[in-house]
């Protein structure tokens, strides 16, 4: 086709050329860093013979480096093999100056050959194609990168096959480290190797030697010492009996050395303290709380979510928070917090199991109890009239409650009970009102007494807003006694005209008991000024003092035996007043 198969063989064969210059150059490279990797690690056997964890580490990065080696091949290949035609013509134009730009002019155009004639386009690439078969295309690939990476890779030969000779016993070991670990053998084995253990502990080091010489310990603690080992069967060992701060120690035995090893030494690992967040109900309408304190007990109102965040001060494994009622909770991975929640509902105790990170033991605290705190019941009282009434049926008495809560009331009723037995859930409620959750309520009301035979009992309930089944307060109970009218006849008549002199009795000794009062206080008055005027009375006038006392003493008594058969008969008319308190008093 007038040159255009001339013109696309010797651009793909530029391309095939380009990648065999790519491929060696990458190979050169690559064997080069995995020899520059290999004397490394033999430079390491003469001065680290072995420590814990080089022989996986060595293993590791060497097949790293083999794998990005690989990856950058696949992908300088992928992008020699995706370059355009167009970019190959220009390099071999510059290789090419002769050319005069005949082989990228007829690439072009043969690509974009709508806007010239096609006549025009076939004698320009009849002129490319015999332009090119002039020159040799294997000398228009650039080599010079290709001939610096070869004089890389023979240097880097050369240091190897030196190391080999003057080094066999390091270069053997890296080599079975990295192709055949499972016939390594390292020349000192070392346990603990880096260690951290807790304060005034003991620490055992052993070394394990290929070949059975005598090995020394060397210690840098602040001071640099060399002790020699101990032998036990077929390995050596060193004892620390008590470790107070960080050292190191490293290992020698016939003119072979390893590196040093870090024993840190921290404190035994312990809960620091407890960080505690609570969120209540949300009947309580409570913000949620948070405080922070030693491991110790937990109390809140039941059925509040705890978050517990346990700090130590050591990092720790695996943890769980164990509870009496058998139910655990756990907590993976290593930190040195380890948080649980969970919800109060029953009163128990619990503990902390955790695994200590430096000793991989399991550490169990003692056990702390869980308290349930219940809801309150609510108080509710009577303000007005709040004791024993005589009155008529039908007649209305005003009723003044108030009640408390201490996260909110639902409702407030007021109840009527027959007059005998104990009250109960199916006693008739007069009133009921409800709250929306106050936390404070008063409530005025008008109470109709209802038509009874005997007496009848009143008393007020109030619920709060605790969900399920609401705790239930009472009042006092208090009682209605039937009070006769002026026409009343018969027995019921005789005991209220009783009932009325009964109470006129008690008015006349109410004021008798004033009297007594006020002689009382002039008494008390005349004490204090016989003691400011004299030291000492005379047994004269502490006797004349004391014979008018001990009649209204008798008196007094008399007085208050007949108060005592009196109250029972008024049936709540007349109670003792605030006077009789204070004469009490004044007797004792």
């Amino acid at each position: 086709m007038d040159g255009l198969e001339a013109l696309i063989s010797y651009i793909n064969s530029y391309r095939r050329l380009e990648l065999r210059r790519k491929s060696s150059e990458n190979a050169l490279l690559g064997i080069s860093f995995l020899l520059i990797f290999f004397l490394v690690c033999v430079l390491l056997d003469r001065a680290l013979p072995f420590f814990s964890g080089m022989q996986a580490s060595i293993r590791i990065l060497f097949w790293v480096l083999v794998i990005a080696i690989a990856v950058k091949g696949y992908f300088d290949r992928h992008a020699i093999e995706k370059t355009p035609g167009e970019k190959f013509a220009i390099s071999i134009e510059k290789k090419f100056p002769a050319l005069g730009c005949l082989l990228i002019n007829a690439w072009q155009l043969s690509e974009r050959s709508k806007n010239y004639p096609e006549e025009f386009i076939a004698l320009l690439r009849s002129k490319a194609a015999a332009a090119i078969s002039r020159f040799d295309l294997p000398s228009a690939i650039e080599r010079r990168r290709l001939v610096l990476a070869r004089r890389i890779c023979l240097g880097v030969v050369a240091l190897v096959i030196a190391s080999v000779i003057i080094f066999p016993t390091a270069s053997r070991n890296t080599f079975f480290k990295i192709f055949v670990p499972a016939r390594y053998v390292p020349d000192i084995i070392v346990e603990p190797g880096d260690c951290a253990v807790e304060r005034g502990s003991s620490l055992l080091i052993r070394a394990t030697l290929k070949n059975q010489q005598t090995p020394y310990i060397e210690l840098r603690d602040g001071i640099r010492r060399t002790e020699q080992m101990i032998p036990q069967r077929s390995s050596f060992i060193y004892s620390i009996s008590e470790i107070s701060g960080n050292l190191q120690y490293r290992i020698t035995a016939g003119g072979r050395k390893t590196g040093w090893y870090t024993v840190r030494v921290v404190d035994k690992t312990a809960v620091e303290r407890v960080k505690l967040t609570y969120r209540f109900p949300d009947y309580t309408g409570m913000k949620p709380r948070s405080e922070e304190k030693q491991l110790s007990e937990i109390a809140a109102l039941y059925g509040t979510t705890v978050t517990a965040e346990f700090v130590f001060n050591n990092p720790v494994r695996d943890a769980w928070m164990v509870f009496g009622t058998g139910e655990k909770l756990e907590s993976r991975g290593v930190s040195k917090s380890k948080t649980f929640t969970f919800v109060l509902r029953d009163a128990t105790f619990f503990e902390l199991h955790y695994r200590d990170f430096v000793t991989n033991r399991e550490i169990i605290t003692p056990k702390e109890k869980i308290s349930i705190i219940f809801d309150q019941i609510p108080f509710i009282e009577f303000v007005e009239p709040g004791k024993d009434l005589m009155a008529k049926p039908g007649t209305t008495i005003p009723i003044t409650l108030k009640a408390s809560d201490d996260f909110g009331i639902s409702s407030i009723r007021l109840r009527v009970h027959p007059g005998e037995g104990e009250i109960s859930r199916n006693d008739r409620i007069f009133y009921q009102t409800g709250c929306s959750g106050a936390r404070e309520k008063t409530v005025s009301l008008s109470f109709q007494v209802p038509q009874f035979s005997g007496k009848v009992a009143y008393y007020a309930e109030c619920l709060d807003t605790f969900p399920g089944s609401p705790n239930t307060g009472r009042s006092a109970v208090y009682f209605i006694y039937p009070y006769g009218g002026p026409g009343r006849t018969g027995a019921t008549g005789e005991k209220e005209k009783e009932s009325q002199e009964n109470v006129r009795q008690y008015e006349e000794m109410k004021k008798a008991v004033n009297r007594f009062i006020d002689e009382q206080k002039k008494v008390i008055e005349a004490s204090k000024r016989i003691a400011e005027t004299q030291n000492k009375g005379s047994p004269e006038d502490l006797k004349a003092l004391a014979e008018p006392e001990k009649k209204w003493a008798e008196a007094f008594k008399k007085m208050l035996d007949d108060l005592n058969k009196m109250v029972p008969q008024t049936k709540g008319k007349s109670t003792l007043s605030d006077e009789l308190v204070e004469m009490v008093s004044h007797l004792q």
